[in-house]
């Protein structure tokens, strides 16, 4: 079984998605995560006040809204915590209110499929990524406003938003072409692309970047 985890530290907040089943866990004092598979849904509380060693308690939750909805590979909290977004293998975006999970937005063709997504600093925008361009979607009218299109043999594979050294708020978006990976950044008023920087020669399997902005991981 495969695991794709999400997480915000200012709601302390961790959603897993294991390809096979649901679990979300309850972080109440954490520096970091490592998940193992288990095989039922627990809340995570901790061991010691005085370390960050974590101990698992049972939890009764259970998530009807996201059972037999398919494979899911993305998912993503706003930084308040209050807002879900999921993302299907099958293209099928589902953005949801935490914790009630009274769903808002519910498209079942978003993207052919859906692999990465991200809320905006400010929470006002949510970014989508799949199969074909990469979409804007404004989280109070759940509507697109902006399609961020490819160039060339460009395929799109992670998005992270983040704020640069005038702390504006930047939208990353990294890409693949046949020379390797590149690091392409869209201005999040316009959303016109402002840069590309080609940064490895192989593929970017993974990508986040520091809550500053100040460094990129990948």
């Amino acid at each position: 079984m495969g695991c794709n985890l999400s997480f915000r530290w200012r709601s302390m907040r961790v959603a897993v998605i294991y390809l096979t089943e649901w679990q979300f866990i309850q972080v109440e004092k954490a520096l970091y995560v490592r998940s193992p598979i288990v095989a039922d849904c627990q809340w995570i509380a901790p061991t010691s006040m005085e370390t960050n060693d974590l101990g698992l308690r049972a939890s009764e939750t259970v998530l009807t809204q996201l059972e037999n909805v398919g494979q899911q590979l993305a998912l993503a909290f706003n930084k308040e915590g209050s807002v879900l977004a999921v993302g299907g293998e099958d293209g099928h975006l589902r953005v949801f209110k935490w914790p009630s999970m009274e769903i808002f937005i519910d498209v079942a063709d978003a993207h052919s499929t859906l692999k990465d997504l991200d809320f905006s600093l400010d929470g006002k925008f949510l970014v989508s990524l799949g199969g074909g361009p990469c979409r804007i979607w404004d989280v109070n009218s759940s509507a697109v406003v902006a399609t961020l299109q490819r160039e060339n043999d460009e395929v799109f594979t992670s998005c992270r938003f983040s704020i640069n050294s005038n702390s504006t708020q930047i939208l990353y978006i990294t890409a693949m072409r046949d020379r390797g990976g590149s690091i392409v950044s869209w201005n999040t008023s316009s959303w016109m692309r402002m840069s590309s920087k080609h940064v490895v020669r192989d593929p970017i399997c993974a990508f986040n970047v520091s809550p500053d902005g100040e460094y990129l991981a990948m």
